[in-house]
C-alpha cells in the first residue's frame, strides 16, 4: 500500500522509498471517504469483533453505538475514493 490517510486529514503517499506527507482538509466528505477505505471498515470489522468477546451483555449497546459511529454515514463509490489518491498524489508531487 502506498498510502496512509488518518481521520484527521493528515495523509502519507510512499514515493522513491520516503514517505511524504500531506494535510488535506478534515470535513464531513473526508471523513465518510475515510470510514469507507476497505482498511478502515476491515480494523474496524476486527476490533468490534474482538471487543465483543471482551464485554459483557450490558455493554453490548454501547459497543453497538461506537462501531455503527466507525461506518460511513452515505454510500461511498470506489471512484471516490480513486479521486482522494489523485488529491493526494496533486499534493505530493
Amino acid at each position: 500500500m502506498d498510502y496512509v490517510v488518518l481521520y484527521d486529514g493528515t495523509c502519507y503517499k510512499l514515493k522513491n522509498n520516503k514517505w511524504k506527507k500531506s494535510k488535506l482538509k478534515a470535513n464531513l466528505d473526508f471523513l465518510n471517504l475515510y470510514k469507507s477505505l476497505p482498511y478502515e471498515i476491515d480494523a474496524n470489522k476486527y476490533a468490534f469483533k474482538k471487543m465483543k468477546k471482551l464485554i459483557n451483555k450490558d455493554e453490548y449497546n454501547s459497543l453497538i453505538k461506537i462501531y455503527k459511529n466507525t461506518l460511513s454515514t452515505i454510500k461511498i463509490k470506489k471512484k471516490e475514493i480513486q479521486n482522494l489518491f489523485n488529491t493526494i498524489d496533486e499534493k505530493i508531487k
